[in-house]
């Protein structure tokens, strides 16, 4: 892919996490103690990237990211016991299938204007648009199916599902 300088030299001097492969780990959270929530961590996906103002070529570079301190974990809830350490990591991992869907559709929303000739600006914005407000649709559904990383034959489903649209 190719990327317009200006555009890579902001997103390199910036404060944000990028889609990987790699697992989410607690540095990328901001820690808080014993909050009075039934939510135990919470992350932002999004989109961010170039919408390209010229004849179509590339028509965007996107990618999947979060604001690096904006998502937060509730770690009071975990000791250091072994069976802590594994639901920790359950919770990370179900979080990081969060920014997984997002990439999923950032990848739909790109290969979508690749293939159709869009000459606006707004138009290109609106297909991404799209794809953000069902990306956000289905994470509230993988929420529920998963009960929030508890319920294991939901997990495996989704990630199943995930990890055949993602690999």
């Amino acid at each position: 892919m190719i990327a317009p300088d200006k555009m890579v030299y902001k997103l390199r001097n910036n404060q944000r996490y990028f889609w990987s492969k790699k697992p989410l780990e607690l540095s990328h959270f901001r820690i808080k103690k014993n909050i009075e929530s039934d939510t135990t961590a919470t992350v932002y996906p999004s989109i961010v990237g170039e919408i390209s103002k010229v004849f179509n070529y590339p028509p965007v570079i996107l990618f999947t990211s979060d604001d690096i301190g904006r998502s937060w974990i509730d770690t009071s809830q975990f000791g250091n016991s072994e069976e802590d350490r594994k639901l920790l990591n359950q919770l990370l991992e179900h979080e990081k299938k969060h920014f997984d869907l997002m990439e999923i559709y950032v990848r739909l929303a790109e290969d979508s204007l690749k293939k159709n000739f869009l000459k606006s600006y707004q138009e290109k914005y609106d297909v991404i648009r799209h794809y953000y407000k069902i990306a956000d649709s289905v994470q509230k559904v993988f929420d529920f199916e998963t009960g929030n990383g508890t319920n294991e034959k939901g997990i495996d489903k989704w990630n199943n599902t995930i990890n055949s649209k993602i690999n």
